[in-house]
């Protein structure tokens, strides 16, 4: 009876720690058809011409910025761009991001929150990292060099048609600052002429940089 018993129990520790193994495949393998075909194909389809074109250039111009820093963000700066909105609530949930009212009524803007919080916690990027992607839609006041590189080059990479963009592109590796601004006024310009709300971080960078240039002028003077 002792043996029965013990064989039972032998075959309970097997089947449960078989069972236990097969539950942990099965969530992987969820994950990787779920979460690789979302998340996957973000990365796939990155604008490869932000590290490939533009950012050697940038580097040689602002040696500040370290080359392999500046390469992360931009590869995953639209890590979770293929996503859609309720995909974007999930991992805001899941990573228990605190959105204000004006980022709760703008899910066309969520794949920059979303995406940092990724690049975080998935990625392992630093806070730099994190930072740039997190801003690279909208801009805000007093912004990295690290973060107005990759504002820039997401708004300024080759496939963009929106509108003429040569002279920012010109600017753009001539003075940063001046390139930011001209790139956040474009911006607002474009959204205030379709009637979209602008967001208040575009114009609350937009004054910063405004401010910033004018200070320095009257110090040239």
């Amino acid at each position: 009876m002792k043996m029965t018993t013990r064989i039972a129990f032998d075959n309970m520790k097997y089947h449960k720690s078989r069972n236990i193994l097969i539950g942990i495949a099965i969530i992987l393998t969820t994950m990787l058809l779920f979460i690789v075909p979302a998340v996957g194909r973000g990365i796939l389809e990155i604008q490869f011409a932000v590290t490939d074109r533009l950012y050697p250039a940038w580097h040689a111009l602002y040696r500040n910025v370290d080359e392999e820093t500046a390469r992360r963000a931009a590869l995953l700066h639209d890590c979770t761009k293929k996503l859609n909105e309720e995909q974007h609530r999930a991992l805001i949930r899941q990573y228990h991001i605190r959105l204000d009212r004006e980022e709760q009524g703008e899910p066309k803007l969520y794949h920059a929150i979303t995406g940092a919080a990724v690049a975080k916690h998935v990625f392992g990027v630093p806070s730099a990292v994190e930072s740039a992607i997190r801003w690279h839609t909208t801009g805000k006041a007093d912004m990295t060099t690290l973060e107005k590189i990759i504002y820039l080059a997401d708004y300024i990479e080759p496939t963009r048609d929106f509108c003429d963009l040569r002279p920012l592109r010109e600017l753009a590796f001539q003075d940063l600052d001046r390139a930011m601004l001209l790139g956040l006024e474009m911006s607002i310009e474009g959204l205030e002429k379709r009637g979209v709300a602008v967001n208040s971080y575009s114009v609350r960078a937009r004054d910063h940089l405004k401010g910033k240039l004018s200070d320095h002028e009257k110090r040239q003077a």
